[in-house]
């Protein structure tokens, strides 16, 4: 979430490109303390047999903040913060989407690598004016091992009238084992 950035848009053509940079960090109420985007993509038109369209985006957020509700005994040291765990993550999405007539069929996959922050935090004070104390913040939890998540998608549209279109979609998320000790059973909740 970004609540200061500027973002610039060109099409030119059938083709187009755009480019966002968040700047300022925690206290002006952003989740990081600066990311930047790029997307290329496009329209191709079929003519008779529909349109379709293409796009890729790339990201990179720095010092990005995972908050998580507190413990029963870490609520009772440190009541009305919250847990944090900071990392820098990069992504590479791809899109697709195409139209025929009523019909839409869409499609995406998504890349994203947590690795340790550039800057490690200390206490601060994150979106919504929640602190986050230093007992609370991880820093180091990409360290040995770093998370990949990809995620996929795919679905169809139809517009059976005017007011009423019918939509399903499939979602499917694919993680690593990212604890510094890897383990085959459920005994570590990093997984």
């Amino acid at each position: 979430r970004y609540s200061t950035a500027v973002k610039y848009r060109v099409d030119v053509g059938q083709f187009r490109a755009a480019a966002l940079y968040q700047f300022g960090g925690y206290g002006l109420n952003n989740a990081s303390t600066n990311a930047y985007e790029l997307q290329v993509g496009g329209d191709f038109s079929g003519g008779a047999y529909g349109k379709l369209s293409l796009d890729a985006i790339y990201s990179r957020v720095n010092d990005a903040v995972s908050s998580s509700s507190l413990s029963a005994a870490q609520n009772t040291k440190f009541p009305g913060t919250v847990v944090a765990t900071i990392s820098d993550d990069t992504s590479v999405m791809l899109l697709a989407k195409y139209t025929y007539g009523p019909v839409k069929v869409f499609g995406g996959y998504e890349n994203i690598y947590f690795a340790p922050p550039s800057t490690p935090q200390t206490t601060f004070t994150d979106i919504a004016g929640i602190t986050s104390v230093t007992a609370n913040i991880t820093n180091t939890a990409y360290t040995t091992n770093q998370k990949t998540l990809q995620v996929f998608w795919t679905g169809a549209k139809y517009a059976v009238t005017d007011k009423l279109d019918l939509t399903g979609a499939y979602y499917h998320y694919i993680q690593n084992n990212y604890n510094p000790v890897p383990c085959s059973n459920s005994t570590t909740s990093s997984k």
